[in-house]
């Protein structure tokens, strides 16, 4: 385990100076994401994990709200619904292509 540095030193090492607080905190912040292991981890999906089904799909589209912005991809939820079955089976075929790849289509 990492030996972490707690936010503020000590009362006998207190910082007064704002220049010094903001040194403090930002050496905190690094520990936090500098590791000293060499460890490695797989986030893929683990073989024990199914593919998500047509229904799961289905499902999560159905459960989105209307009237809210749109993502990324600049297509609202609304057009998505509007698609039904297509687009659940579109968006399936996607989904079961980035599972088994772990890769994101270019299109």
């Amino acid at each position: 385990m990492k030996n972490l540095l707690p936010i503020w030193p000590p009362l006998s090492q207190e910082h007064s100076e704002s220049a010094d607080i903001l040194e403090r905190w930002r050496e905190y912040c690094e520990t936090l994401y500098t590791s000293t292991n060499n460890d490695t981890y797989d986030l893929g999906p683990s073989p024990a994990e199914p593919v998500p089904t047509v229904e799961e799909v289905k499902k999560a589209l159905e459960s989105r709200k209307s009237g809210k912005a749109a993502g990324a991809d600049g297509i609202p939820i609304e057009l998505l619904k509007l698609g039904e079955d297509s687009v659940v089976k579109t968006m399936h075929r996607i989904i079961v292509c980035v599972w088994g790849t772990g890769k994101w289509p270019d299109d």
